[in-house]
């Protein structure tokens, strides 16, 4: 079905300013998502400025080459996070926003029509409502995680603490300001609407460029000498965290090697918190079904997924993260194979509607472990259901496809005269 933009907004520009942290060449799905927004956004010539802080992770040189794109991109630095604590993480999230604020009044000149913010962390979403009204534009908050909630997940906010209540008291008042919310799932459109008009709220998906998909299906040939022959590879790729609990695979791969299962191999791709504790634990069992290797960018991701046996996603379960939907579930779906995943909310029935996928509960290694016994024992069966997320991906999430929405809503809050 065509979307409305196609027929009614096609000749339409917009002057948009992007305040996000995080962005490409960054190695993280922040910066994947909004990379692939403003490609999409740009590609339509709407005229395009990212403020961001300089990537920690860009190889030299790196980063000019991008910066000589089409889309302007305006890099400043920022107190680096140096893993001291909640302090440390506010200071670095500060200093962002104080910098974003000055760099908006000298470096950007003409008045953006939009000014939109990606969040989390809200000190964005507050430096972006900031600059809208320096600019006397229209604000735009585009909500990725409910925050300060998902820092108390992640370990970096007390949920007992002042500044968490404060941190509540902050998302409440952007929510109210914001002339549009973007979110990526409906619960979290859903509780975003318990504090403004639901009509306010658009659910725009993370979804994939449609150029991975025409790349996938070309079959790339393996070049990572990363798997295993004959064995079921197991590939999780993305952000070691205390949010996806990775520890419980290391404890499920020492389950099913002391049965005496021998033919399942995890690979565990990325970076974050926890990697360092995971290779310690590997090491302690003495655990060779167990890959660690470094971060990846996108393209390669992709690649990696696309030559796996089977995926693990896994979010912890407690409320808040049922909210929102991983962009990994859409990334995963490029390649078509079985997906052992331990989400809830509408995450979980996105990928229980394919047979090919696997549910356990999240947290639970034995949970787990009986889904890696039910892959081992219906491996065939399962991978060919699976090519069914390739196809659902395809038709329902692709990014280019859920942009035009966002740009449809908009055109709709720069048509109304009245909205101040």
């Amino acid at each position: 079905m065509k979307m409305k933009y196609n027929t009614r907004f096609s000749s339409t520009n917009f002057n948009i300013l992007i305040v996000s942290q995080y962005y490409h060449p960054e190695i993280i799905a922040p910066a994947f998502r909004i990379k692939e927004t403003v490609d999409v956004l740009s590609s339509k010539n709407h005229k395009i400025t990212v403020i961001t802080a300089m990537p920690h992770r860009a190889k030299v040189g790196e980063t000019e080459k991008i910066d000589r794109d089409r889309v302007r991109i305006i890099r400043i630095p920022i107190i680096k996070y140096r893993g001291k604590g909640k302090w440390d993480y506010i200071f670095h999230y500060l200093s962002f926003m104080i910098m974003a604020i000055f760099t908006s009044l000298f470096r950007i000149g003409t008045k953006p029509d939009i000014v939109m913010a990606s969040s989390p962390p809200l000190f964005v979403g507050v430096a972006g409502y900031i600059i809208s009204k320096l600019k006397s534009s229209r604000f735009v908050l585009d909500i990725r995680d409910i925050w300060p909630d998902s820092a108390v997940v992640a370990g970096q906010l007390n949920r007992d603490s002042l500044l968490y209540k404060y941190a509540k008291e902050v998302e409440q008042w952007l929510y109210k300001r914001a002339h549009l919310i973007s979110c990526v799932a409906v619960p979290m459109a859903e509780y975003i609407a318990s504090a403004v008009d639901r009509e306010k709220v658009v659910v725009v998906y993370n979804g994939v460029p449609e150029r991975y998909l025409i790349e996938s299906s070309l079959n790339y040939e393996n070049r990572q000498e990363l798997f295993c022959k004959d064995k079921i590879n197991i590939v999780y790729v993305g952000n070691m965290g205390y949010c996806q609990n990775l520890r419980m695979v290391i404890e499920s791969a020492k389950h099913i090697k002391e049965e005496g299962i021998n033919d399942i191999v995890f690979h565990l791709v990325g970076e974050g918190v926890e990697r360092a504790m995971l290779e310690y634990m590997k090491t302690e069992y003495a655990l060779d079904n167990v890959i660690i290797s470094g971060p990846v960018n996108k393209d390669k991701a992709i690649e990696i997924i696309c030559n796996s046996s089977a995926l693990f996603l896994q979010l912890k379960d407690d409320g808040i993260m049922e909210k929102t939907i991983p962009s990994k579930v859409f990334d995963y779906m490029v390649g078509g194979k079985p997906i052992l995943f331990g989400i809830q909310g509408e995450g979980r029935r996105i990928l229980e509607n394919i047979k090919g996928n696997i549910f356990f509960n999240p947290d639970s290694v034995e949970s787990f472990t009986d889904a890696l016994r039910n892959l081992k024992l219906n491996y065939k069966h399962l991978s060919e259901y699976a090519r069914d997320n390739r196809i659902v991906v395809q038709k329902y999430y692709v990014r280019e496809k859920i942009v035009y929405r966002l740009e449809e809503q908009i055109q709709k809050i720069l048509s109304n005269k009245e909205v101040s």
